[in-house]
């Protein structure tokens, strides 16, 4: 085997557990009207569709992914929340991390893989994801690591976590260079452990224990050390309500 398969078959290791969570994009929001229809008993529509027959989107994100061997772990902020104002979600300008309310930290493990010429599907399930609200906005870094921007999910980990789901994660890596993919997934989760009253944040639209959620995602992806393997992926994207 050549180093080149080589180091695409390293980068193609999973790089997302569910998450938040993953991370990542369509931003299409739903207004807190239309999630309300998609929740009445008598409109015939169950909860995750609209009046218009339309997925009701739970949040949008944007995240990092990092790959140490099969221990995977994602970290970001919500860049959304259906029934809310964005500017809710930020303590004032610019809207990134730094003033980001609400961040969640995803860990997981690699479960399977499958592999068709230069495409991968990479397979985590029992991963977790825990949200958290920090009123005063926060730091840390989901971009490029470099010393300006380290690799670390702590600070998003900061706060009171008001929410947690587990489920399964698909995730599609597409080499197209060596050392560097496009990053693609779906996730479906189930939150549990739904607590804002504790957290002294106002409670999500839509955001019930037992409520299930496809979060799809799109990214890059760069393979750091081929040996380890050890990777990261930037990735954006959404959640939307299963049932």
């Amino acid at each position: 085997m050549n180093r080149r398969i080589a180091n695409s078959l390293q980068l193609a290791r999973p790089l997302l557990s569910a998450v938040a969570a993953g991370v990542v994009v369509a931003v299409v929001g739903m207004s807190l009207a239309s999630a309300q229809q998609g929740n009445q008993g008598d409109s015939g529509q169950g909860v995750g569709l609209s009046a218009e027959h339309e997925e009701l989107t739970l949040f949008e994100f944007v995240g990092h992914i990092d790959q140490d061997g099969n221990d995977l772990v994602a970290y970001g902020y919500l860049t959304h929340v259906s029934g809310m104002s964005d500017a809710a979600l930020f303590t004032g300008q610019p809207f990134n991390e730094g003033s980001a309310r609400y961040t969640f930290v995803t860990q997981g493990s690699l479960d399977r893989r499958f592999i068709v010429g230069s495409v991968f599907n990479l397979v985590s399930n029992d991963s977790s994801t825990k949200y958290y609200y920090r009123p005063l906005g926060g730091g840390g870094c989901v971009g490029i690591p470099a010393p300006s921007c380290p690799a670390d999910p702590a600070p998003f980990a900061v706060g009171t976590p008001f929410a947690e789901s587990s489920g399964r994660d698909s995730f599609v890596n597409a080499v197209i260079a060596p050392g560097i993919g496009l990053a693609s997934g779906s996730a479906a989760v189930m939150l549990r452990a739904i607590s804002f009253k504790a957290a002294g944040t106002p409670p999500f639209p839509l955001w019930k224990p037992g409520t299930g959620v496809r979060i799809t995602y799109f990214g890059e992806s760069r393979l750091i050390d081929p040996v380890v393997p050890k990777s990261f992926s930037l990735i954006a994207g959404r959640g939307t309500v299963l049932h």
